[in-house]
């Protein structure tokens, strides 16, 4: 149950002279072979340690003397008390399936696991940046030449849900079509988020502001190099 205030009411974000920057420790193992002249294959694996991550700390509410109504306070201080690890892999493969089409899926694993410390007071913070970080990404992209100079390249990407700020997974595809003019000209149409009018990436604090939602879009480029 939310508690009602009894007034106007106030949240005052306070700076910590005192707080120590981010420390973090990374390792980081990486593979690539190329079975063949059309084939080759990256995996990268990662581990992340982290110490004196950003919380927000409450500090004890005070009212203003006399303002009328009475306005309280609630200050907030930023703190350090957040600590943790992050872990996952990076995979990509590029196929050249024929001698104009070539192929390239990836895919994306990051698991996050925070937490505070004892004197801590932000009960929130581990879960809402771990559910603001997508577990899962993939991707896959094509390329075809096609004849007078023109190519054709088509991208789909998918990134999993944002668990605390409601956002629901979603698959983004692009597409553009290039015309080479010359050497040093190219005319493209290009049209992106085309599988939906709209959606929503992010939905944190700052979205009343800045809006998240991507729309649909096409448009032709002309470009020319001199």
């Amino acid at each position: 149950m939310l508690a009602v205030l009894p007034g106007p009411a106030e949240v005052v974000l306070l700076g910590n002279p005192e707080g120590n920057t981010e420390h973090v420790i990374s390792y980081e193992l990486g593979y690539r072979t190329q079975p063949s002249a059309r084939l080759s294959f990256d995996l990268a694996a990662f581990f992340n340690n982290y110490r004196g991550l950003e919380t927000i700390e409450p500090l004890p509410s005070f009212t203003v003397p006399n303002s009328n109504p009475p306005l309280l306070i609630l200050p907030r201080l930023i703190d350090d008390k957040m600590s943790g690890t992050t872990e996952g892999i990076e995979t990509i493969l590029n196929w050249k399936v024929t001698s104009r089409w070539s192929v390239s899926p990836g895919y994306a694993l990051l698991k996050m696991h925070l937490h505070t410390e004892a004197s801590s007071l932000d009960t929130t913070r581990p879960v809402q940046e771990e559910g603001s970080n997508p577990a899962h990404q993939a991707q896959i992209r094509s390329h075809v030449a096609l004849s007078r100079g023109i190519g054709w390249d088509a991208s789909a990407y998918f990134t999993g849900r944002l668990a605390a700020q409601s956002v629901a997974s979603y698959t983004r595809l692009d597409m553009q079509l290039t015309w080479r003019l010359a050497e040093s000209g190219e005319f493209s149409l290009v049209g992106q988020n085309l599988l939906r009018d709209h959606h929503v990436e992010f939905n944190d604090d700052l979205a009343a502001v800045d809006s998240s939602q991507v729309k649909r879009s096409v448009y032709a480029k002309l470009t020319w190099h001199f």
